[in-house]
């Protein structure tokens, strides 16, 4: 009887500190388990700032991207703007004659390819060395236009070689296509520049014009 309680005994013994020692297992194996879980929830925190950081730095890109184009888009414009300023500055014209100067630049650089801010800057310059009406300079401006393209030249280069020699032989601005052919013609055939040909027109064309030689026999003599 002694020895069967004895054993009992010691098996409670036993069971009960193996249940003592399981108890801290336990714990241990919750702690991972909450360790395993907090790892998974941060992960997926950490998921979901990656994704909103990835999609805030995409609108960021977009809004810049948007801003660079409105920028390409309206500085073709401020420009125009600022040049027509200028040009009415320098040249006094206002009003719906600076209205139909802007409309004859944009038409003009629209049709060269050249800009309606080149346009306007050439008129510019066409105004302060002929004292004629709107309307004649513009014609000039068209002729500019197209001696720029042909002779390779700048639309303000080409300018000043029509303005020069339209002023020095007594022209109008009818025969800027009559001056127009003679540069480029006279270029062509003589191996010179457009613009060293009618800086040449600068300083012999006032002598010549007094003598009643015209502006073609003097590109043929230069």
């Amino acid at each position: 009887m002694d020895t069967v309680q004895i054993r009992f005994s010691l098996a409670d013994d036993l069971s009960g500190g193996l249940k003592k020692m399981l108890i801290p297992i336990e714990d241990f194996q919750n702690a991972i388990k909450e360790a395993v879980n907090a790892t998974e929830k941060a992960k997926t925190v950490f998921g979901k700032i990656t994704d909103s950081l990835i999609k805030i730095q995409t609108a960021a890109q977009a809004v810049s991207h948007v801003g660079e184009t409105l920028n390409q888009v309206t500085a073709p414009a401020i420009d125009f703007q600022q040049r027509m300023a200028d040009l009415s500055a320098i040249t006094g014209v206002v009003g719906e004659d600076l209205d139909a100067v802007a409309g004859m630049a944009r038409r003009i650089g629209k049709e060269s390819g050249l800009g309606a801010s080149e346009a306007a800057r050439a008129f510019s310059v066409l105004a302060g060395q002929l004292d004629a009406p709107v309307e004649d300079i513009g014609l000039i401006l068209e002729k500019s236009a197209t001696l720029a393209q042909a002779a390779g030249l700048t639309i303000d280069d080409a300018a000043n070689s029509l303005a020069a020699t339209i002023s020095q032989y007594g022209l109008a601005a009818e025969d800027a296509d009559r001056i127009m052919n003679v540069l480029a013609a006279g270029s062509r055939v003589g191996a010179s520049e457009v613009v060293d040909l009618a800086q040449s027109f600068k300083v012999v064309g006032a002598a010549a014009s007094s003598l009643g030689v015209d502006v073609e026999h003097t590109a043929g003599a230069l």
